[in-house]
């Protein structure tokens, strides 16, 4: 998958599911930030066992599966990342949280959209900083074309 498909996957999910909630791997926990992560995964047609056996949404990050470490780059957040269009962030704590970034964004900031995000248990578009609550990071997925030039250094 090239970065260019990757944004039009993205894109076309979001559309079809903002301001609306998605369950898709838990229905005895509905809505939950876990499954817009899946969602979104299924989208670049990774299955749907991408976080099995996961508890909480930062062990995304903390423990990750073999199957997220195939068709991810983890990259770490510092002071000279931004997030690009359709890498997943996932926050620090116990749940923690996980998003999808839109690719909006700059030194102080960024947008995601983000399922059970101050109460809305339905994608939204928000807005977060880096450190409240703390991005650990993002799962880049691995592209077959470089996308080295879509990061903005903050």
């Amino acid at each position: 998958m090239t970065q260019d498909e990757v944004n039009k996957s993205f894109e076309k999910v979001l559309s079809e599911n903002l301001g609306k909630p998605v369950e898709t791997v838990d229905p005895t926990n509905r809505d939950q930030c876990f499954d817009w992560a899946v969602k979104i995964c299924l989208a670049y047609g990774i299955p749907i066992s991408i976080f099995a056996g996961l508890l909480n949404a930062s062990q995304i990050w903390t423990n990750p599966t073999s199957l997220s470490k195939q068709h991810f780059d983890f990259i770490p957040n510092s002071p000279t990342f931004i997030p690009i269009k359709g890498d997943i962030c996932v926050f620090a704590g116990i749940p923690g949280h996980v998003s999808v970034a839109t690719g909006k964004g700059n030194m102080n900031n960024f947008e995601s959209s983000d399922q059970n995000w101050n109460g809305k248990q339905y994608i939204t578009l928000e807005n977060h900083n880096y450190d409240n609550p703390e991005l650990l990071g993002v799962l880049q997925l691995k592209v077959t074309q470089s996308n080295m030039n879509d990061n903005v250094v903050r």
